[in-house]
């Protein structure tokens, strides 16, 4: 019976070459986006899976309350560890990370570059799941200057030498030459601990002057170490939270009031850290809202395929009728013609994965190149892939094959055989409501992407306060070279053409808060307001091009400028003051005065609002020379400033940055979702595109003698094209209707999410509604040109 049952359903496919094409290729591209975004999602959420005690694994964050308001610091002081370790019976381990970043290295004399160098304790191995493939766990970091590699950078360094004893000479101002004592895996992608290269905790203490070093000790220094405690089995988060602010009291005396420990899991730093806006946190993020709306695209594709499916087994179901009729007449049980049917469908579902399998690994390299992340999730032996591949042939060909089936089956064959009756009426009801959900999917999911690349647009374009075309931002590659920034701007502004330079903390980017307390000096009773710095030179407001509205600008070499600072629109208005300049202010615990107010601009990327912000002279060496290039000139004005950077960093490489390309990559996120958006979307548009040209053809195949008569009665071509076309341009029309509302709810929540976002027009909805109307109207036109220049003496022979 099975084998009949597989030789009928093949020789079915086979006669209707066209259906069968149609509807593989257009469940295969369904199935194949499916699989790829489900392997984002499942990348998204695998986060520190690799960690065998990833669930007793908590990162402490600190909370500390200013000026009516509270910072949140990823990185806190370096006692916490240590102490809470001793004093709390459910801390197991306690682990601390301090990083060191674009680190200068060597080995045998070959100059190479890090990102990064994190210090960590020997516990780390405990907490921790770092294999090692050489090397010792328990001893590999307890001696000063030890350091762990991971097996690539031990096969750049060393080749096919074993690494494990050799040294590598790190520069930290003054160079330290550090034994390798152990190489560990290389770590997946899915972890926040983008973990390279680990040096012994214990080597901090030999730096001499290093920041780090200096405050080991400092109950008061945020922002510095990164703490993970390991819990025991069964103990309770909130209890050591709880511990931990009676732990503090004592060194932190009136101030523990102000702040406050939490103990964040390790499996949500990655997605939960973003939400609560966390200084000092890792660079990488993820975002719960991303995985949503890729989830939900998968699905939509997906069903956009499985309507498909149904609305062209619906269209050949009147080809079908009386091989039913005559199957149920001769005895033919409704089980036997559901097992038919579903027959037919799991053996087209199961070629088109074959055909999706093939398309997904295709796809997977361009987006994991476009991610700039490998997804676990695409071999053909992983078990997970294997599961969802069964999982989507199954349900795919149970619920699109089912339907035919039950429907043909309940019906006694006099009804089947009979023309027309409720059973032809149903099957046309029901294919107008699914061609006007499939519409109603393409439209909205092309309204959101629009409204997605609008949102990047803006944020490219949007004046920042400040003109950030033609700056160049040279970086001092580690602190000991931050005192010769100062000499490197002055010998640029005399020998290059360099219009101007100015020195500052960071560029105004990304998320680079820098957060303090600031009052009236001569209100004391006043509350505190919570204020973001900005440490800068003289040539920061001119270089920048930010408006000066009241007062003026820091005067270089004017010794009363020490201890003046320059506020922003925002910061003068939170205040209450109308004419800010002369006012003294608290900052932190130094007095200063306003010498001027600044035009607002933004400090940070525009998911943010812009802060009340205080302008401070360079009272330390700033890391950051930001060049302003005369338009023109670009190339000639590099050379010269390579030349001057070599003279005063003859063992540095020269590597500059466009501020306007750091400014942009705060968008990074949002420019990989609209363009895997516009992806998925065109893919959705495909299928949808795929099915109503195949039903199109099995409507024309439908009305053939219908065409014939009219032709022969007179009726023209394009009479008979908008015939055809008319009614696929009213589902069109209405599912334009029913997407609009849902894509602009969909799209406004979206964009909460950004402090300054774009208005949503009516641009977006109309472009998506012509789109699929002009889609769907070429498609259909098509096969209704083909069938009203077909000769009418050989349609009126049909059947």
């Amino acid at each position: 019976m099975v084998k009949n049952f597989l030789t009928t359903a093949w020789r079915l496919l086979l006669r209707n070459k066209q259906f069968t094409a149609i509807n593989i290729l257009g469940l295969a591209v369904g199935l194949a986006s499916c699989l790829v975004i489900t392997g984002y999602v499942l990348h998204e959420l695998s986060f520190e899976n690799g960690h065998a005690n990833k669930d007793r694994i908590y990162r402490t964050n600190g909370r500390t309350l200013a000026g009516g308001g509270s910072i949140y610091n990823a990185a806190v002081v370096a006692p916490l560890g240590p102490a809470a370790k001793e004093t709390i019976p459910e801390v197991e381990h306690a682990v601390r990370i301090a990083g060191k970043y674009d680190v200068a290295l060597s080995v045998d004399g070959a100059m190479f570059a890090e990102k990064r160098i994190y210090f960590t304790e020997p516990e780390a191995f405990d907490v921790f799941t770092f294999p090692l493939v050489r090397g010792n766990a328990r001893t590999a970091l307890e001696a000063p200057f030890s350091l762990v590699i991971d097996e690539g950078l031990a096969r750049t360094y060393f080749g096919n030498v074993d690494p494990v004893g050799r040294t590598v000479r790190v520069k930290f101002g003054t160079p330290y030459d550090f034994q390798v004592t152990g190489v560990m895996k290389a770590l997946p992608t899915n972890t926040v601990l983008h973990v390279r290269m680990l040096a012994s905790f214990s080597s901090l203490e030999k730096l001499t002057g290093d920041q780090l070093a200096l405050n080991l000790n400092a109950w008061r220094a945020f922002g510095l170490y990164y703490t993970f405690l390991e819990l025991r089995p069964g103990a309770d988060p909130r209890a050591v939270e709880a511990k931990i602010a009676a732990l503090i009291k004592t060194p932190l005396g009136e101030d523990a009031e102000k702040v406050t420990y939490s103990l964040q899991p390790l499996k949500d730093i990655y997605l939960q850290a973003p939400k609560i806006h966390i200084s000092n946190d890792f660079t990488y993020s993820g975002s719960p809202t991303r995985i949503l709306i890729f989830a939900t695209i998968a699905f939509l594709i997906l069903l956009l395929a499985g309507i498909n499916f149904v609305n062209l087994s619906l269209a050949k179901v009147s080809q079908r009728l009386k091989d039913v009729g005559i199957r149920k007449t001769c005895g033919a049980a409704r089980r036997n013609l559901m097992a038919q049917f579903l027959t037919e469908s799991l053996l087209l579902s199961s070629a088109a994965m074959a055909v999706g399998l093939l398309l997904f690994q295709v796809f997977k390299l361009p987006i994991d190149a476009f991610l700039g992340q490998t997804l676990s999730f695409g071999r053909l032996d992983n078990p997970a892939l294997l599961a969802v591949v069964g999982g989507l042939v199954v349900a795919v060909g149970v619920l699109a094959g089912s339907y035919p089936g039950l429907v043909l089956a309940r019906y006694p064959a006099q009804a089947i055989l009979k023309s027309g009756g409720p059973l032809v009426s149903f099957k046309s009801t029901l294919r107008r409501i699914l061609v006007i959900f499939q519409f109603f999917i393409a439209i909205a999911l092309t309204a959101c992407t629009l409204g997605v690349v609008a949102q990047v647009r803006f944020a490219e374009t949007r004046d920042p306060g400040f003109n950030k075309s033609g700056l160049l931002a040279l970086k001092a590659q580690e602190a000991a070279d931050a005192p010769k920034m100062k000499l490197l701007q002055s010998e640029l502004l005399a020998r290059t053409g360099v219009v101007d330079a100015a020195l500052i903390s960071s560029v105004p980017a990304g998320q680079n808060r820098w957060m303090t307390n600031m009052k009236p000096a001569d209100k004391q009773d006043e509350k505190e307001r919570l204020v973001q710095l900005v440490a800068a030179d003289a040539h920061f407001v001119p270089a920048f091009g930010i408006k000066v509205i009241q007062g003026r600008n820091f005067e270089a070499g004017r010794g009363a400028d020490k201890a003046a600072i320059l506020l922003n629109e925002t910061a003068a208005k939170s205040f209450g003051l109308q004419n800010p300049v002369g006012s003294r202010f608290i900052v932190g615990q130094t007095t200063m005065e306003v010498v001027g107010v600044v035009r607002d601009f933004n400090t940070n990327s525009i998911h943010s609002p812009i802060y009340p912000v205080a302008i401070l002279p360079a009272f330390y060496d700033l890391p950051t020379l930001c060049l302003r290039i005369r338009p023109g000139k670009g190339s000639e004005t590099i050379g010269q400033i390579r030349a001057v950077w070599n003279e005063i960093f003859p063992t540095r490489p020269f590597s500059s940055e466009s501020v306007e390309d750091i400014v942009d990559r705060a968008y990074d996120n949002e420019k990989k979702l609209a363009g895997l958006m516009f992806a998925f979307c065109g893919l959705a548009v495909l299928v949808a595109a795929l099915g109503i040209f195949g039903l199109a053809a099995f409507i024309g195949e439908q009305r053939t003698k219908e065409i014939g008569v009219r032709k022969v009665l007179g009726a023209t071509v394009s009479q008979i094209v908008t015939l055809m076309t008319k009614s696929f341009a009213r589902w069109v029309l209405a599912a334009n209707v029913l997407a609009w509302p849902v894509a602009y709810f969909a799209l406004n929540k979206w964009l909460q999410s950004f402090a300054f976002r774009t208005p949503i027009g009516p641009w977006p909805f109309l472009i998506s509604g012509l789109l699929t109307l002009a889609i769907a109207t070429l498609t259909v036109s098509y096969q209704a040109i083909k069938a009203a220049l077909s000769d009418p003496v050989n349609s009126l022979r049909y059947e």
